[in-house]
């Protein structure tokens, strides 16, 4: 030491070996402290600091040599490249899929949306719309069918819509796509289908008779359906339209023709019927008819004519009342003529009275004489109608009928025994006029032997008192 009789240490940063005289400075990229007999090789990744200590090279740099000597033996990393510990003896290059963003930052992965196919870069790359990264985030790949591309962000501006236009093939749209954290591809909402690699919204089957169950095909419902509102099934063509084989759509019937729920053809409606809402032939009320098939609405029903009647729903031809009979209302049968009363014409609305003395033939279509032996005869349970219970007939008297309308019964009746009447007789049929008359037919008074007069009975001949 400097007293002469002592020893010192080497200072740092030199050493004495056993052959050496003096202390040695250390060689530069070797170090030493206080005391050393030799000096130590700084290794890789570091550098000599005056000889006195090796010192980590910074982060962002590195040094892969040992032995080196100043801070300017570390070297920066290369483009691409990272060194984010002390000390680095190689960068870390970012691989694909990564990119540097700073040498003394660890390798950042590609953002939302970007890839990176290459090494060492210091950026990535946007896909393009519709595209997404795939895991590494090396290449952008196009959406599996069955699956539409998807952006989300808590931004506003990223404006990936909450519910995307599904009713035909719409391009997907973001405004801002820096504004979204998110970008895959979705499966498809049930009911909606997409190819592979397109860039529309995944929708719904164009055609309104598709559905898909696999949300790739579309498959087309059987005739009388379409797909339902949910897109994955079909359902039933309302009530009023039809879906035949070819249609693309339900389709509503014409006028005139209707179909039930589920119908692949409209179904015209018949003669006597009417098309109502084009759910249903609906038979023409009582007291009209429709003689055409394919007709809508109950105006298409026309009321019988005057003197006509349709008595049963659905009729397709008035029936006319013929001679005899009459139409008392247009929804009722035809009404035989009344008694005592006929009708020689057809469609007509009330008969005639036939004339006192004559009745109706059984048809009621002509007022008759009574045939000779007969008399007119009416009857009544009503006191008014007030035909005799026992007519006058010794002499021809005329025939008296009160009140015609209380008569149920008018007709022609053979003359009682003893009686005659002519043919067309107004009369009642009433005894030969003289005593010495008698009649066997009803018709002809005959005339008794001499000696004779017809008797009580009128139809045979007595003889005289002896006094006479």
């Amino acid at each position: 030491d400097a007293t002469g009789n002592a020893c010192e240490d080497c200072p740092a940063g030199k050493k004495r070996a056993e052959g050496d005289n003096d202390c040695v400075a250390c060689d530069d990229g070797w170090m030493s402290a206080a005391g050393a007999s030799v000096c130590i090789e700084c290794p890789a990744g570091q550098y000599e600091d005056s000889k006195t200590s090796c010192v980590k090279c910074p982060v962002g740099k590195f040094n892969d040599k040992t032995g080196k000597s100043g801070l300017d033996k570390c070297i920066e990393c290369a483009e691409g490249s990272v060194a984010v510990s002390l000390g680095t003896v190689t960068c870390t290059k970012c691989l694909a899929g990564n990119y540097a963003n700073a040498k003394d930052q660890a390798c950042v992965q590609c953002e939302a949306g970007k890839v990176q196919l290459n090494d060492e870069t210091l950026s990535c790359l946007d896909c393009d719309l519709g595209l997404v990264p795939n895991s590494g985030r090396t290449i952008c790949t196009e959406c599996l069918a069955g699956e539409e591309y998807f952006a989300e962000g808590d931004d506003a501006d990223c404006n990936y819509p909450e519910s995307p236009p599904r009713k035909s093939p719409t391009a997907v749209v973001v405004t801002d796509r820096t504004k979204c954290t998110k970008f895959e591809c979705k499966a498809c909402v049930d009911g909606t289908r997409n190819t592979a690699g397109s860039k529309n919204y995944c929708n719904r089957c164009t055609l309104a008779k598709e559905y898909t169950t696999d949300k790739i095909n579309c498959l087309t419902c059987d005739a009388g359906k379409k797909g339902d509102a949910t897109g994955n099934a079909c359902e039933d063509c309302p009530a009023g339209k039809k879906r035949a084989e070819g249609d693309n759509d339900c389709v509503a019937c014409d006028d005139g023709w209707m179909s039930a729920a589920g119908a692949s053809v409209c179904i015209e409606c018949p003669a006597g019927q009417y098309e109502d809402s084009k759910t249903s032939c609906v038979k023409c009320p009582v007291g009209k008819f429709n003689d055409k098939t394919g007709k809508s609405g109950l105006d298409k029903c026309i009321e019988c004519a005057e003197g006509s009647v349709a008595v049963s729903l659905g009729t397709v031809t008035c029936t006319k009342c013929l001679a005899g009979n009459y139409a008392n209302a247009k929804d009722q049968a035809c009404v035989q003529c009344e008694a005592g009363k006929v009708q020689l014409n057809d469609e007509t609305l009330s008969c005639l009275d036939c004339d006192l003395g004559l009745v109706p033939n059984s048809g009621r279509t002509i007022c008759t004489e009574c045939l000779a032996g007969e008399e007119y005869f009416a009857e009544g349970d009503d006191a008014d109608c007030n035909y005799p219970e026992s007519p006058p007939r010794k002499s021809p008297t005329a025939v008296v009928v009160t009140d015609r309308t209380k008569c149920t019964k008018f007709e022609c009746k053979a003359c009682v025994d003893g009686t005659r009447n002519t043919a067309g007789s107004k009369n009642y049929c009433n005894r030969c006029t003289l005593a010495k008359e008698y009649t066997t037919d009803k018709i002809n008074c005959l005339t008794c032997d001499a000696g004779k007069k017809g008797d009580a009975t009128g139809n045979a001949c007595e003889g005289l008192p002896c006094w006479k």
